[in-house]
């Protein structure tokens, strides 16, 4: 591979300066794992976006990692990553053979590839849902596997909120699986073993220890507002705000987030959740409930609207467009951006097989590839609380209906 050498270079000069940096940062204890198989692909559950520093100081040998396509559309700066370490690119929401492909040939060149096997950090503390592709690859490869969890990132970057805190991050090994083993194995089973190596519960963790570990910072809940969408009390969207380390709904409703982590009900409306985690759990299962409701909205009522959302068109790994800021609205049966010059744009919901994803902290991008394979993101102004959370989990209620109609 072209540039190797110098990757390899650049890795062993790079690691020793940044494990001190990360350890008095954020308190990172890391074990050196040495693996008995190369090449492997390692998977690690995702809770920054430092991720591929604090995995990567856990092994003396370099790989290379799978990367969101977006950070190959930052000018300068993609071309300095691309030059230090030559990262796959991955776009998200479509099903990326190309993908599929440079990982396989860098495996088959000898080298060792990373992939945060969730695809996008953890919102609510618990390792997402991993895509039953993954095990596949893994077959395919006839590479080694090595399996990796992380503990304690979710409360030291919590993606929903904007500032760091001071506690402690661990990166754990936790199997190595040689060619041979996993060649005995089916896709199913491999899969299996994914899903429990990597499984992740911050507030578990938490309740495990004798003395919960406390993550000091400062705006503790601000930004909680981008995962607690929907508020318990009068079951209303985007109308909880926050400041400091308390957040509030104009109906009477408040909490505090404290340092380790946990939901406390201060305010005259109690709520019963302990944890981001309930709580999101709950908007799902009123989401559920209320889901024929939500689909037979009038065509010209929309469900979720922000302004202050900018559209961009782009192709893979190539510079992006703007098209203008505006109005984002999800209706029952299509998106609409209006921008501030009047132009509208319309994605009808059925033009959306993959549904959206996203990425980026707080209210994150939006990001979303029609049947037709043209690719939107939408960015959101950081004056305006708009959560893409919201928006996917509104999205996947409407969609599933439609299905069921079909």
């Amino acid at each position: 591979m072209k540039g190797r050498f110098r990757h390899r270079a650049i890795y062993h000069i790079l690691r020793p300066v940044f494990m001190p940096y990360f350890k008095i940062r954020f308190n990172q204890h890391s074990e050196l794992i040495k693996p008995k198989n190369s090449p492997y692909i390692l998977l690690a559950n995702h809770l920054l976006n430092w991720d591929p520093f604090t995995v990567g100081m856990s092994f003396r040998q370099p790989m290379y990692y799978v990367a969101s396509e977006h950070i190959f559309r930052w000018g300068k700066l993609s071309k300095l990553i691309q030059f230090l370490e030559a990262p796959i690119a991955r776009q998200k929401g479509t099903a990326d053979s190309r993908t599929v492909r440079e990982i396989l040939t860098r495996l088959k060149e000898g080298n060792n590839v990373c992939i945060f096997a969730e695809g996008s950090i953890t919102y609510t503390g618990e390792t997402g849902y991993i895509a039953p592709a993954i095990g596949k690859l893994v077959k395919l490869s006839g590479a080694g596997l090595i399996t990796t969890s992380m503990h304690g990132g979710y409360f030291t970057r919590p993606r929903w909120g904007k500032t760091y805190r001071r506690g402690k991050l661990t990166v754990m090994p936790v199997a190595e699986y040689s060619p041979e083993q996993l060649k005995e194995m089916s896709v199913k089973e491999i899969n299996e073993i994914i899903k429990r190596d990597l499984y992740v519960n911050a507030f578990e963790d938490q309740l495990a220890l004798e003395e919960p570990v406390r993550f000091k910072g400062k705006q503790l809940a601000e930004g909680i507002e981008n995962v607690l969408y929907l508020c318990p009390n009068c079951c209303r969207f985007s109308t909880i705000t926050s400041k400091d380390d308390r957040f509030h709904c104009d109906c009477g409703m408040e909490g505090r987030f404290t340092e380790t982590g946990f939901l406390e009900s201060i305010g005259k409306e109690k709520f019963a959740f302990k944890t981001i985690l309930e709580w999101n759990k709950w908007q799902e299962e009123w989401l559920k409930e209320y889901a024929d409701a939500l689909r037979n909205m009038p065509k010209d009522q929309p469900i979720l609207s922000h302004p202050g959302q900018e559209m961009i068109t782009f192709e893979r790994a190539g510079e992006s467009r703007s098209l203008g800021k505006g109005v984002l609205s999800l209706y029952a049966d299509r998106f609409e951006f209006v921008s501030d010059d009047g132009e509208p744009l319309t994605i009808p919901l059925e033009d959306l097989p993959k549904g959206i994803t996203y990425y980026g902290t707080g209210g994150a991008t939006i990001a979303m590839t029609t049947a037709d394979d043209i690719s939107y993101e939408i960015k959101n102004s950081q004056d305006v609380s708009r959560s893409c959370w919201c928006y996917e989990h509104v999205l996947a209620v409407l969609q599933e209906g439609r299905s069921k109609e079909k």
